[in-house]
Order: structure tokens, then C-alpha cells, then sequence
């Protein structure tokens, strides 16, 4: 069991993960010493792949289907890229997500209730995700998404000090390393997690990446008070 703690706008949050014996999250509670505890669980298969999650007001599941893909790798999850997902919000019914690959295991789009399509460079990296577009720098790390309504985001090495530029007020600027799971606005993985968009608000809207694959969004409000709401991704 460990217990890391951060502070932000002035209160102290503390989360709380059980693991298995062979290191998977099992069992994860987050603390606000501003009022809020949220807790979540995960199950996986016998080779380790997350296939169920509860987190705070949903319920997801994610498959590996062997075969009947809807890209033209149709065994796609053979190679452990996950197929489909559900999700169920408050106890509701749940909405499905599939999830299509090249033989390349590359997605290329998702259908269902999230409908998304993807475009790649030649280094694989995704330069469009929905409407959506992202930067790559000279060594192929994401520096930067623009996203359809014209909110731009700017990522920097935690060594650098942020670049500004005169792109105007809705330019945003996070320090950023390749394997920091934090994001502004969007987080999407190659594996056939799903992303999702953040639309602009006044708050701050942060996507961290959860165990497991979850994600859960932490919205940080003008008056400082921090949000914390689960969802997958």
C-alpha cells in the first residue's frame, strides 16, 4: 500500500492505492482535506489486462476480442488492444464504445458512443484525434494540441522554462515530461484507450491517467476549490 500526498489551492490530497503481488492496482481511495473521498476498484484477466473498473458514478468494462474487429485488423485483440468498452453512468445503461486498428495495431477510429477518427505522421504519432490536432517536437514528443473550438495547449520539458508566444489569452502553457501522465484537456493513448476532449471553461480542467487505464479529470474552480470526478478513457 502507498500513500502519496499533493498539495493544490490550499488544500492537502492524499491517494491511497492497494496493489497485488505483482504490482496492479487493485484498490485506490482519494482524500480532499477539503471535504471528498473517492474511491475505485479494478479487476483484470490472468494476463493482466484491466477488464473491469469502478470508479465514482461509473462502471466500465473493456474487451479483447480474438476476432470480428471493426478495422482491417479484425484480430486486433489478439495483440491485447482493447476492442470495446462500456461504460455505465449512475447505474444506467450501458454505453458501448469499439474500437478499430491497421494491422500496424494503430486505431483508426472508434464507433459506437464515442465516435472519433484518427490521423498518424509517418512516425505513428497522432497528429489528429476527432477534430483535434497535435504537435509532435524534433524527438517526437507531444508539445502541443490545438482543439476545435481554438483552445491551444503548450507543453515544455520540466527543465525549460514555458515558451510564451502572442497566440492570445486562450494560449495555455504546462510544464510537461514524456512520461508525466498529466494533461490539459486531452489525454489518448495508442493502446485503444479511448480519449476524450475536454471542452474550454473558465476552470481548469486537468485529465490525470488513473490505474489501470481509468482516467478521472480534476477540475480546478476559480475559487480554488478542487473537483474530482472519474472517467475512462
Amino acid at each position: 500500500m502507498t500513500k502519496p500526498d499533493w498539495t493544490t489551492g490550499g488544500s492537502t490530497v492524499s491517494d491511497t492505492v492497494t496493489r497485488t503481488r505483482d504490482q496492479r492496482i487493485v484498490d485506490d481511495i482519494i482524500a480532499d482535506s477539503a471535504g471528498g473521498t473517492f474511491t475505485s476498484a479494478y479487476a483484470y484477466d490472468g494476463v493482466g489486462r484491466l477488464i473491469a473498473a469502478k470508479v465514482p458514478h461509473h462502471e466500465l468494462t473493456y474487451s479483447y476480442d480474438a476476432d470480428n474487429g471493426c478495422g482491417p485488423n479484425t484480430k486486433a485483440g489478439l495483440n491485447s488492444n482493447r476492442t470495446r468498452s462500456t461504460d455505465s453512468f449512475n447505474g444506467g445503461q450501458a454505453q458501448t464504445t469499439v474500437y478499430c486498428y491497421d494491422h500496424a495495431d494503430r486505431i483508426l477510429s472508434t464507433k459506437g458512443a464515442l465516435e472519433l477518427g484518427f490521423t498518424d505522421d509517418a512516425y505513428g504519432n497522432a497528429t489528429k484525434v476527432g477534430a483535434d490536432s497535435l504537435g509532435y517536437d524534433s524527438t517526437r514528443r507531444h508539445v502541443s494540441t490545438t482543439t476545435s473550438d481554438g483552445v491551444a495547449v503548450r507543453y515544455t520539458p520540466r527543465c525549460q522554462r514555458p515558451h510564451h508566444d502572442a497566440a492570445g489569452p486562450r494560449q495555455q502553457h504546462l510544464g510537461h515530461h514524456r512520461n508525466d501522465p498529466l494533461r490539459v484537456h486531452q489525454r489518448q493513448q495508442r493502446d485503444g484507450v479511448r480519449p476524450r476532449r475536454q471542452r474550454s471553461t473558465a476552470a481548469e480542467d486537468r485529465v490525470v491517467a488513473r490505474w489501470g487505464g481509468a482516467h478521472q479529470e480534476l477540475q480546478q474552480q476559480p475559487e480554488q476549490q478542487l473537483v474530482l470526478s472519474q472517467h475512462p478513457r
